[in-house]
């Protein structure tokens, strides 16, 4: 997949969440899915995480893939999510990449959903730092540069009512999403890891240097196995 079509879809994320119905959706998009991948897709509790997932396994579909999307979007009778992509992509709200295929991600042949770990995480975490439970202090620190908690809230699958009881918690911005951290960090229990959390974040646009020093002073990298 182009990256522009990659950022395009990145940034549409919320809106796609608010706009597809995935049980609806997924026999539209049979084509691009194994079966492997469409139980892990519809094995998530909520609408918002089966779209996430869906999205981040489209991603990783290959050179073709945006436009059978596209397509499947009419068939699903999705025209209005079809035409607002199509219109940000016609006024070029995706800049700075040629229309040409950067380098495709090979298939290994795991149909397991791609969690997008960034290039310090696997050079700075073991797979046993990055498959351990965020803790309550790493997440309280991301707290004060995650902004939104309606944006960050739909990513981590929560409801407009809960999203707004944690609007109501208190004041202060970083509070209502730190408690919506924790919240989310109950919920998950074992699959809170440190990798699926900072997935989420680079979703919500945290920012990555941020992030990086957050969990690599949380998680030392001379702890990390070579």
């Amino acid at each position: 997949m182009e990256q522009r079509h990659k950022d395009l879809l990145r940034k549409n994320r919320v809106f796609l969440i608010d706009n597809l119905i995935m049980k609806n959706f997924i026999d539209h998009v049979a084509e691009l899915l194994t079966a492997n991948m469409e139980d892990t897709i519809m094995s998530n509790a909520t609408n918002a995480e089966q779209v996430g997932c869906f999205l981040n396994i489209l991603e990783r579909r290959g050179k073709g893939a945006y436009q059978k999307f596209i397509e499947a979007l009419t068939d699903a009778e999705c025209d209005h999510v079809r035409s607002h992509l199509e219109q940000l992509e016609d006024e070029d709200c995706v800049d700075g990449y040629d229309d040409i295929d950067g380098p495709i991600r090979q298939e290994t042949g795991n149909d397991d959903v791609d969690l997008h770990v960034s290039d310090w995480m696997k050079t700075d975490l073991s797979e046993e730092q990055r498959q351990t439970p965020i803790s309550e202090r790493a997440m309280a620190f991301v707290a004060r540069e995650a902004v939104g908690v309606m944006e960050v809230g739909k990513l981590m699958g929560f409801t407009e009512g809960r999203l707004r009881q944690f609007q109501a918690s208190s004041p202060i911005p970083s509070s209502q999403i730190s408690t919506m951290f924790s919240a989310w960090r109950s919920q998950k229990g074992k699959q809170a890891t440190v990798e699926n959390f900072v997935r989420l974040m680079r979703d919500a646009e945290v920012d990555e240097q941020h992030l990086k020093s957050v969990i690599t002073r949380e998680y030392p990298p001379g702890d990390a196995m070579a």
